[in-house]
């Protein structure tokens, strides 16, 4: 504990908050200041961190329930739970207006860490993509997914178990492949953190032309954002998806700004955590510093005014740091 109050004391206030549009993406100057430590130490303090919390919770929330009712009033961290939608079914809830043909289903997924393929998040994906809703789903670290009738797949892979996946509703959307326009398959360091910079045009030509882009964003990697803003090349009359872990703190707006992506974007914010399912043998947790950390974000030029939804059920048994979905609808 001692190890972790030494990196806390590194992270201001403002850090944590995602509604602080000024702070850079990665405030690695203050978060972390110096990169000897590493990312299994930094897990590691996490964990502790987590079951102190956990324990201290479970035994003040009796008291805690009091206070709140007695007082009538609530914290910031209990605003933000409310202000952005949360679901408890593994399945679809946000679906596109099937009768609509000018709104667009995004979803964001990272499913952890695996050593091997996981069916069971195989099988979870399979269910978010069932009902035929989604357009465009960005999953981190899926291995084994295969292409279907009904949806097509843009993967870049660093390393077996390294790699994100695009994966587009082939009904209403073609990738385009032409010299010039094929896909770019990018990994921002040494054989780690992968993403994909895609074009996509509508089948039926009705629509928008599309930039889409799945990334994973490295913990410590901080030049990602300048090597993504040199490859996202955004031609005349297209429109800006971008799916992502970003392992970041700041907000949309911020990230927006950062990949010089116009600030007229949808405002579709995560406002609850996403990160991380820490134990196998505990739930989801959300103690500082991770219950102020959304890194899943979607953000699009396109018109937009809800939070992403957080879909709370997971795939079982769930993988050490495995993120929350989350997902949202829009229109053009």
């Amino acid at each position: 504990l001692a190890c972790s109050c030494a990196v806390l004391q590194t992270i201001p206030c403002g850090a944590l908050d995602p509604r602080a549009p000024d702070l850079p993406i990665f405030p690695h100057r203050t978060l972390l200041r110096t990169n000897t430590m590493s990312t299994r130490a930094l897990s590691c303090v996490i964990a502790v961190l987590s079951v102190a919390a956990g324990a201290l919770g479970d035994a003040l929330a009796p008291a805690l329930a009091v206070g709140d009712q007695e007082s009538g009033t609530c914290d910031d961290s209990s605003l933000l739970q409310q202000s952005s939608t949360r679901v408890q079914q593994h399945h679809l809830v946000v679906a596109r207006d099937n009768n609509s043909s000018k709104q667009l289903t995004l979803l964001q997924w990272n499913i952890g860490h695996p050593t091997s393929q996981e069916e069971q998040s195989l099988s979870y994906v399979q269910d978010l993509l069932s009902d035929g809703a989604p357009d465009f789903f960005n999953v981190v670290n899926l291995v084994g997914f295969n292409a279907t009738e009904k949806y097509g797949k843009v993967t870049s892979v660093c390393t077996e178990f390294d790699l994100t996946t695009i994966i587009y509703n082939t009904d209403r959307w073609q990738l385009e492949n032409e010299s010039g326009s094929e896909p770019q398959k990018l990994c921002w360091s040494d054989k780690a953190d992968p993403a994909v910079v895609a074009r996509f045009k509508p089948t039926t030509g009705g629509g928008p032309k599309l930039v889409v882009v799945g990334a994973h964003f490295g913990l410590v990697s901080f030049s990602n954002v300048d090597t993504l803003k040199a490859r996202l090349q955004i031609p005349s009359g297209y429109e800006v998806v971008f799916l992502a872990d970003t392992n970041g703190f700041t907000s949309n707006e911020g990230f927006a700004d950062q990949l010089g992506i116009q600030a007229d974007i949808a405002q579709t914010p995560t406002n609850t955590s996403t990160c991380c399912y820490i134990f196998p043998f505990f739930d989801f947790f959300e103690v500082p510093p991770l219950s102020w950390f959304m890194p899943d974000r979607i953000i699009t030029t396109l018109k937009g005014n809800t939070p992403v939804t957080v879909i709370e059920k997971l795939p079982k048994p769930s993988m050490m740091g495995m993120h929350r979905p989350i997902q949202v609808t829009v229109d053009f």
